[in-house]
C-alpha cells in the first residue's frame, strides 16, 4: 500500500545522499524514486525522476513487469530527456 511506497522513498532519499554512487547507481536510484512516486499516484514527480535518470544513463530501462501506463510515462520522459 501507500505506506510501502513512503518507506521506499525514505530509503531512496538516504541512497541519493550517499556520495559514493556511480553514475549508473545514481540513475537507478532516480529510476526507483520515479517508480515510488508513481506508486503514490504522483505521476508528475515520477516523470521528473525518470527524466533525471535517463539524462544520467541513456541506456536505462524500466524493470520488467511494469504496467502500460508507467511504461508510457517512462517513454515520454525518455523523449524529453
Amino acid at each position: 500500500g501507500e505506506l510501502e511506497f513512503e518507506k521506499c522513498l525514505q530509503h531512496l532519499q538516504v541512497a541519493t545522499n550517499w556520495t559514493g554512487n556511480t553514475k549508473k547507481e545514481f540513475a537507478e536510484i532516480e529510476l526507483y524514486n520515479g517508480l515510488c512516486f508513481y506508486g503514490l499516484n504522483r505521476p508528475t514527480e515520477a516523470f521528473d525522476h525518470f527524466e533525471i535518470a535517463i539524462r544520467v544513463d541513456r541506456e536505462l530501462e524500466l524493470p520488467p513487469m511494469q504496467g502500460p501506463r508507467i511504461a508510457a510515462l517512462f517513454s515520454s520522459a525518455n523523449r524529453c530527456g
